[in-house]
Parts: C-alpha cells; sequence; structure tokens
C-alpha cells in the first residue's frame, strides 16, 4: 500500500512538471515568433566605408544604411596648391537614401545634393565640399584604411615642407656668398685702385725726378756764358 502511494506521488509531480515544461517552451516560442516577425520588418543596420585618394585629397565616407535609408559623413584632408605645406581638413553629415545602385543624399550643412552611383566596389560622388563641387571615385575601403591614407598625404606634405626649406636655406647662403664675393670684389677693386694710384704716383715722381736730372746734366755741360 505504502509503495502504491509513493509511486502515485511520483507519477503526479513528474505531471505537473511536465505541464511547467510545456508552458516555458510554449512561451518560448511565442517570444521567438515576435522576434522573428520584428526582425524582418526592421532591417538591421549595415556600415559602408569608402575612401578616395589623388595627390593632394583624401576623403573617407562611411554611411548606416537601414532599407534603403542613409546616414553617414565624410571626412576629408587635402592640401592647396597655395599652400603645399599645409594640411586642411573637413567633415560634413548627410542623409539620403540608395536604391539599387542610385545614391540620392542630402548634406545636412545645406551645401546641396549630392548623386552617386554604385559600381561593384566603387562609388563614384558628386558632391560638394567647402563649398567645392567634386566629381570623386571612392573605393570600399576596411577599418584604418582612411588613416593610412591621410598618413601619406601627411608624408607627403612634410616632403614638400623639407624641400622647400632646403631650397630657402640654398637660396640665402646663395645671396649670402654673392654678397660675400661682392664685398670681396670691391675691397680688391679698392687695393687694385690704390696701387695704380700709387704706381702713377710713383712713375710720376720719377718722371719729375728725371726731368730734373737732365736739365741739371745740361746745365754742367752748357754752363751760361759771362758778361764783361
Amino acid at each position: 500500500m505504502a509503495t502504491e502511494d509513493l509511486s502515485g506521488r511520483i507519477v503526479r509531480r513528474w505531471a505537473r512538471g511536465a505541464t511547467i515544461i510545456g508552458v516555458v517552451v510554449l512561451l518560448v516560442g511565442c517570444g521567438g515568433g515576435k522576434s522573428g516577425s520584428s526582425s524582418s520588418t526592421t532591417p538591421p543596420a549595415v556600415i559602408v566605408s569608402y575612401v578616395a585618394r589623388s595627390a593632394e585629397r583624401v576623403d573617407g565616407a562611411n554611411w548606416t544604411v537601414a532599407g534603403s535609408q542613409i546616414t553617414g559623413s565624410i571626412d576629408s584632408r587635402w592640401v592647396s596648391p597655395a599652400d603645399p605645406i599645409g594640411m586642411q581638413s573637413a567633415n560634413v553629415n548627410f542623409h539620403g537614401t540608395l536604391q539599387g545602385t542610385h545614391l540620392s543624399a542630402t548634406a545636412d550643412d545645406g551645401s546641396g545634393t549630392w548623386v552617386g552611383t554604385v559600381q561593384g566596389s566603387h562609388l563614384v560622388l558628386q558632391w560638394i565640399s567647402s563649398g567645392r563641387r567634386l566629381t570623386s571615385t571612392f573605393v570600399s575601403a576596411r577599418l584604418g584604411d582612411f588613416d593610412a591614407a591621410v598618413q601619406l598625404l601627411g608624408d607627403q606634405v612634410a616632403a614638400t615642407a623639407a624641400r622647400n626649406t632646403a631650397a630657402q636655406s640654398a637660396l640665402i647662403a646663395a645671396r649670402a656668398a654673392r654678397a660675400t664675393q661682392t664685398k670681396q670684389a670691391l675691397r680688391a677693386a679698392k687695393r687694385a685702385a690704390a696701387r695704380a694710384r700709387a704706381a702713377a704716383a710713383y712713375r710720376s715722381a720719377a718722371k719729375a725726378a728725371a726731368g730734373r736730372a737732365a736739365a741739371a746734366k745740361a746745365a754742367a755741360h752748357h754752363p751760361p756764358p759771362s758778361h764783361p
């Protein structure tokens, strides 16, 4: 009899546990269904990065894509021909849409509307930076590519500055050398003029002395006549 009561209690406890587990599984299943429905209506955001490089400019474009909506910014570094040893920078935020391969965006600073075309790993973008309308070809980039490109541009600026400094130093040295040569030439000319004057004076004195000697000799050979 005791054995039957124990067996009955075990069976009843097992039944209650199975019921609880079933409820938990049902709740998890319902939650999972809601989560799946939410992910299908709100697509995950995707981060996209591009870099455009040229001899005097680097631009890094980064944006977040959620469905057809994009939000991002372009960070720029460039060197002006008027100031080849100074790097300038600008950053502009934008928002827009990406429909297939066509991109349309508006700059948040009000500078204008941008349009672009995605061609594989390239993006050809017509945009405005610091009042200049540009057409740039961006290439799909990885983390750190923009910083590496900016470093290369900075090295180029440093090399240009070093060349300019060397050229300026050489120009200053050449001017100093010319000034020194001019001073030396003036001193040499003065010394030559002094020697010429001394030689002329010597010749004049010698000539005068020779004249006096000749006169004295002539007087010795031809004494003046005596008067009665």
